[in-house]
């Protein structure tokens, strides 16, 4: 059975290390149920406008969002979160 993809949607550029552990924490609880489509997974050395078009380029393939505590207050995320909302992904928000 094909699994359905999500995508991690989170703070990152004002946490430190980009908030990796927070992402691939959760990729680690969803990946037995997702096809998991996680951002923290990049290439280095790109503008930050270059990681947002990326972003949303992963979340265009998903069906749903997860979004790490604390998403509201990050641009990016918010903007993804805006998009899932517009694209009607189900969305999961992690709890506090």
């Amino acid at each position: 059975m094909k699994k359905p993809k999500i995508y991690i949607a989170g703070p990152m550029s004002e946490r430190s290390n980009l908030n990796d552990e927070a992402f691939f924490k959760a990729e680690k609880r969803l990946q037995d149920k997702y096809t998991v489509l996680n951002p923290a997974r990049r290439q280095l050395g790109l503008t930050y406008e270059d990681y947002i078009r990326q972003g949303i380029i992963l979340l265009l393939q998903a069906e749903v969002i997860y979004c790490l505590r604390g998403w509201s207050l990050s641009r990016g995320a918010d903007a993804e979160e805006h998009l899932a909302r517009v694209l009607s992904l189900e969305m999961i928000f992690e709890e506090d």
